[in-house]
C-alpha cells in the first residue's frame, strides 16, 4: 500500500494572548520625480544648496548642488553636484546659453549651460578656469566673456596688497591666466565688483585705511584699455553718512531707464540697502558723483545686509542671511521671499 505524506507547511508568527499586533507605521511616500521642466522665465537664477546628513545632534555638510530656478523661484532644475566647496559668484544668460563662474576650495570653476523650452539641454562638466584662491570678490561681464576679479598677494614685506585683474575665459576655458588692470597698493583694500552692461565701467568697493575713507568707486574703459584714475560714486565722507561706517556690497542694474547701483550702507546702528540713480555720473571729478550731483538717493532704508546679489528687471534683489533669498520690488517697495539657498546671482 502506497502511503502519501503531506508536504508539511511551517507557520511562524507570534503568539498573543488577548492583545492584538501592534500595526506596521506607514511607510512614508516615494520622494516626487525630479523637475525636468520649469514654467515662465527660465532660467533667471543660479544658486547653491549644501546637501547634508545627520549624524547624532549634529548636521553635516556633504557637498553643494548647483541649480537654476526660473523668476518666481518656485522651480527649480540641478545642473551639477561638488564636494570640493561651491559658491556662485557670477551668472550671465544671454538667450539659451548661460555661463556660471563659482568658487571652489582650489579656485574658479566654471561650467555652461544652454536651455530651451523651460529644460536645461545641456551642461558641460565643472571646468577649473582661475587657480588662485587668494580673491575677494569676482564679476562676469555681460557677454559672459570675461572674469573681473580682485586678487590679494602678500608682497614680500608680509602685506596684503589688492589687484583687480581680468581672466579672458572667450576662448580659455580651464587654467586660464589673469591680466592686471589695477594696484591699489599696500594701505588700500578693495571689494564688491559691479560691472555695467557696456563692459566699459567697473565698481568697486575702496578702503584708504590711513585715513579710513571709504567709497564705492568706479574706473572707466575708454577705446578698449581700463584707464587707471578711480572716480568716488559715494563716499563715507558725504553727507548723511557715517564716517566710521563704510560700504559692504555693491550692484549694477536698472530701474526703468535710469542706471542704478544698489549698495549695502553700513552704519553703527545696522545696515541698510539704498538705490543710487548713476545715469550722469562721470568717470572724473574731484568729488564723489553724490557730492557732485552727478547721483542721486531713489530708495533708502530697504531692509537687508551684506548679501546683496545683483538685480533684475524693477527688483531689487538681495540675500537676507546665509539661508534665504528675498526679492525687493522697487516699485511696490515691498518684500517677498524668494529662494532657500546659500547663494544667488541672477542671470541678467
Amino acid at each position: 500500500m502506497n502511503v502519501k505524506f503531506a508536504t508539511p507547511i511551517l507557520l511562524f508568527g507570534v503568539l498573543t494572548t488577548g492583545q492584538s499586533m501592534a500595526a506596521k507605521p506607514t511607510p512614508p511616500p516615494p520622494p516626487p520625480p525630479p523637475v525636468t521642466s520649469c514654467p515662465g522665465v527660465f532660467p533667471a537664477y543660479a544658486f547653491t544648496r549644501d546637501v547634508t546628513n545627520v549624524k547624532g545632534n549634529r548636521t553635516i555638510v556633504v557637498s553643494t548642488d548647483l541649480l537654476v530656478a526660473n523668476e518666481t523661484g518656485e522651480c527649480f532644475i540641478k545642473i551639477a553636484n561638488s564636494s570640493n566647496g561651491i559658491g556662485v559668484q557670477g551668472y550671465r544668460q544671454n538667450g539659451a546659453n548661460g555661463r556660471i563662474i563659482f568658487d571652489t576650495n582650489s579656485g574658479l570653476g566654471m561650467v555652461n549651460i544652454t536651455a530651451s523650452g523651460g529644460s536645461v539641454t545641456s551642461a558641460t562638466p565643472i571646468l577649473p578656469v582661475y587657480n588662485n584662491v587668494a580673491y575677494h570678490t569676482v564679476a562676469l561681464s555681460k557677454d559672459a566673456n570675461t572674469i573681473y576679479l580682485i586678487d590679494e598677494v602678500r608682497d614680500v614685506n608680509g602685506n596684503w596688497v589688492d589687484t583687480l585683474k581680468s581672466v579672458n575665459i572667450a576662448s580659455c576655458s580651464s587654467n586660464c591666466s589673469a591680466e592686471a588692470i589695477l594696484f591699489f597698493g599696500v594701505n588700500f583694500s578693495a571689494n564688491y565688483l559691479a560691472v555695467n552692461d557696456a563692459d566699459d565701467r567697473l565698481y568697486f568697493g575702496h578702503h584708504a585705511k590711513a585715513t579710513n575713507v571709504q567709497t564705492i568707486s568706479m574706473i572707466q574703459k575708454s577705446a578698449g584699455v581700463w584707464g587707471t584714475s578711480m572716480r568716488q560714486v559715494v563716499s563715507n565722507q558725504d553727507l548723511n553718512y557715517p564716517t566710521d561706517g563704510g560700504f559692504e556690497t555693491n550692484a549694477y542694474g536698472h530701474w526703468g531707464d535710469a542706471e542704478v547701483l544698489a549698495i549695502t550702507v553700513l552704519r553703527s546702528v545696522g545696515s541698510e540697502v539704498q538705490v543710487l540713480d548713476i545715469t550722469n555720473c562721470g568717470p572724473v571729478g574731484e568729488t564723489s558723483c553724490l557730492a557732485a550731483g552727478e547721483a542721486t538717493v531713489e530708495a533708502s532704508a530697504i531692509s537687508g545686509h551684506g548679501y546683496l546679489f545683483g538685480m533684475r528687471g524693477a527688483s531689487l534683489l538681495f540675500v537676507k542671511d546665509y539661508s534665504y533669498s528675498s526679492r525687493f520690488d522697487l516699485v511696490s517697495l515691498t518684500s517677498s521671499p524668494l529662494l532657500q539657498c546659500r547663494n544667488i546671482r541672477s542671470g541678467e
